[in-house]
């Protein structure tokens, strides 16, 4: 890739807490005593790793800054040995939310200037925390890719995204850039003794996070509690038998009404002497 400019890939990793085993119950059979869990970082953060360490390959003079969001050495000791060239731990909690941990990434890259930034789909960038960073860096965002290269004929960024269901979409767009690997890209592989071991070399550099973990609630939208009807209950002056005939009955009284009875003749000539009487006729 003759002219081109030297390309600085960012990978983002981070550490994954799952409680292996069935735990160990006190004596008295209700509170947990001891848990057993293990460090492991997802398929798509390594395949992020190893997509880097290809383009590192075809494109002589890259470099790959590691970023492990976690506390385990150990584990991120085995990512450095896939192939990366400085390393960064940024410890933080597990329990942090998309923003948050967004916010810290965004930190600590903020000062570097990085081509390309790789990293998972389901591991560091997921639960939108890939998409929060991409805003928050002003970078182009491609999500779900398969395999990913660099064209040396139009200098320009190569990526095959799956859409599921067996579909495919080719991207070609221009660096910088975030890209989410999917976990289909490429096969597991294991890194060889030597780089093991030239990994335990390198020094490990820390960033403390200035950010502050503001903790946030989600407005919910709730319909107002119903008013409480009112329970009809019995008249206390009655008698047993006519409160029971007022439960029997739902409360309902009878209305006192003028009933007009009699013959047609009567009843109209009454019908008309009322209309006059309230003054309607």
């Amino acid at each position: 890739m003759k002219g081109r400019q030297e390309v600085r890939i960012a990978v983002l990793t981070r550490e994954q807490i799952v409680p292996v085993g069935s735990p160990i119950f006190a004596d008295d059979n209700r509170n947990l005593s001891d848990v057993t869990v293990t460090n492991f970082t997802d398929v798509s953060d390594l395949a992020a790793m190893r997509a880097a360490v290809a383009i590192k390959k075809q494109v002589p003079g890259t470099t790959i800054n590691l970023y492990y969001l976690g506390k385990n050495i150990y584990t991120l000791r085995s990512i450095m040995a896939v192939g990366a060239d400085e390393t960064t731990m940024i410890k933080v909690d597990d329990d942090l939310d998309a923003l948050t941990t967004a916010q810290i990434v965004t930190e600590a890259l903020q000062n570097e200037k990085f081509n390309l930034i790789l990293t998972g789909q389901y591991g560091a960038g997921g639960d939108g925390t890939g998409q929060a960073i991409a805003n928050f860096i002003g970078l182009m965002l491609i999500t779900a890719a398969v395999s990913i290269e660099l064209s040396s004929k139009h200098g320009k960024c190569i990526v095959i995204r799956t859409l599921g269901r067996g579909r495919r979409q080719k991207v070609v767009f221009n660096l910088p850039a975030l890209v989410m690997c999917d976990r289909t890209m490429g096969t597991v592989e294991y890194s060889s003794l030597p780089e093991i071991i030239q990994a335990a070399k390198l020094q490990i550099k820390e960033f403390k996070p200035m950010v502050k973990h503001y903790s946030s609630e989600r407005i919910k939208l709730q319909l107002p509690t119903p008013r409480p009807k009112k329970i009809f209950t019995p008249d206390s002056n009655l008698s047993s038998s006519d409160r029971i005939k007022q439960i029997l009955s739902g409360g309902i009284s009878k209305r006192a009404t003028d009933r007009l009875e009699g013959p047609p003749k009567e009843v109209a000539k009454q019908l008309l002497s009322l209309l006059k009487r309230e003054g309607i006729l």
